[in-house]
């Protein structure tokens, strides 16, 4: 046949095999939109009230795996990330067998944040109209963001510009629950509320978590600052407390 194709094109024809050759497999397929967003509920679980924006996601080279094997981010997270992610994720085949790859990218955190309306001094107590809720990226922020719906009342502990963030070290720390306190131990759950009495075991501010004790089993639970007089536990059975 080689003869006759030089026959055919009036050439000589040479064949060169080369000493190496590389045979490449075909990459494991990853819907990369279904990771995405199986990496932001992963985070959603920490903070249900951000969102989370993924980019440059670097998803790993697999192969020698099968078409229909499963895969999943084994991964327990404990906190928010700040700027990039590194997750295990877990590849498992139909006869059981797993191996643990690594796929990583950057993510940006976003959420509502309430805002100064206007310029606010160091001393004066906040009043409705004087800040706003805003979507603001808070993906490298290092302190507590503030709840909107506690901000009335509060007092400034320095002064802030229109448009900045107020957080928590922005405001004045006024004691909600003394130490030894009764207080109102609360329960909320979507489909009830339970509530029952206890004592503070030390003091704190609305947002801060504190021990409370029931004086008559002396059982000591953790529980949040919600207002003052008040602490919420949240799936604890307050009926065995």
């Amino acid at each position: 046949q080689l003869a006759a194709l030089e026959v055919k094109w009036g050439e000589k024809i040479s064949l060169s095999i080369p000493s190496l050759v590389e045979v490449y497999r075909s990459k494991y397929a990853f819907d990369e939109e279904d990771l995405k967003a199986s990496i932001v509920q992963r985070y959603s679980q920490i903070c249900q009230d951000c969102e989370f924006q993924v980019t440059g996601i670097q998803i790993p080279w697999i192969a020698d795996v099968e078409a229909d094997a499963k895969w999943s981010l084994d991964a327990s997270i404990q906190a928010l990330p700040r700027g990039s992610f590194s997750l295990p994720l877990k590849i498992e085949t139909s006869q059981g067998l797993s191996k643990i790859y690594w796929v990583s990218g950057k993510i940006q955190v976003l959420k509502n944040v309430p805002v100064a309306s206007r310029a606010l001094n160091i001393g004066e107590r906040l009043q409705a109209g004087d800040y706003q809720n805003q979507k603001r990226e808070i993906t490298f922020a290092d302190d507590g963001v503030t709840d909107f719906n506690t901000l009335a009342g509060k007092k400034m502990s320095r002064g802030l510009r229109v448009n900045d963030i107020i957080w928590r070290r922005d405001l004045v720390k006024e004691i909600a629950i003394k130490q030894g306190q009764p207080v109102q131990i609360v329960n909320e759950t979507e489909f009830y509320d339970i509530s029952l009495r206890g004592v503070a075991q030390e003091q704190g501010e609305v947002g801060d978590t504190i021990r409370v004790i029931n004086p008559a089993t002396q059982t000591i639970i953790f529980a949040v600052v919600k207002e003052p007089g008040v602490v919420k536990v949240q799936w604890v059975k307050l009926l065995d407390y």
